[in-house]
This record gives C-alpha cells, sequence and structure tokens, in this order.
C-alpha cells in the first residue's frame, strides 16, 4: 500500500536505514494517519481502515488460512471479554 519494498521496509523496521521524509509520508498516507501519530503517540486503526486492511490482506489466502484466521478473531474477542 505504501509502495516501500519489504525489503526496504525490514531495513527500517529493524533500524539498518533511516527512513526518509518521503518514507514516512509514504507509510502514514497507508495506514490513513498522521507522521505526529507514528512518532509521538499510539496508533489505533479506526474500523473503515481495519476493514480495509484486513480485506486486503485476505484476498490470497486459502480457505484454510481464512478459518484460521476467524478461529484467531474469535479467541481475541473471548480475551477481551474475559479482560472486562
Amino acid at each position: 500500500m505504501s509502495n516501500i519494498s519489504t525489503v526496504h521496509m525490514s531495513h527500517i523496521e529493524t533500524g539498518s536505514v533511516a527512513m526518509s521524509l518521503d518514507s514516512l509520508l509514504c507509510i502514514c498516507n497507508s495506514l490513513n494517519t498522521t507522521p505526529n501519530s507514528i512518532l509521538f503517540g499510539e496508533y489505533t486503526l479506526n474500523s473503515a481502515s481495519s476493514t480495509s486492511l484486513i480485506q486486503n490482506n485476505f484476498d490470497d489466502l486459502t480457505s484454510d488460512e481464512n478459518r484460521l484466521i476467524v478461529e484467531i478473531a474469535k479467541i481475541l474477542n473471548e480475551i477481551k471479554v474475559n479482560r472486562n
């Protein structure tokens, strides 16, 4: 979504390379957030953004992988209910 290669993103994440301002802006645009949110605050996805990200990542999954994701989501919801 950010047009940054996975290799370059990996280097950014591990601190092997410094992130350019252009890369930061591409990532922020992809995540529908601001640089301040990334650099200074906790980021939470809004419902529309998270739904879009989930759908984009489900496109190439097999039916078994989709079932596994659904099971993981159920477990996460149970944990959330038990925590409250």
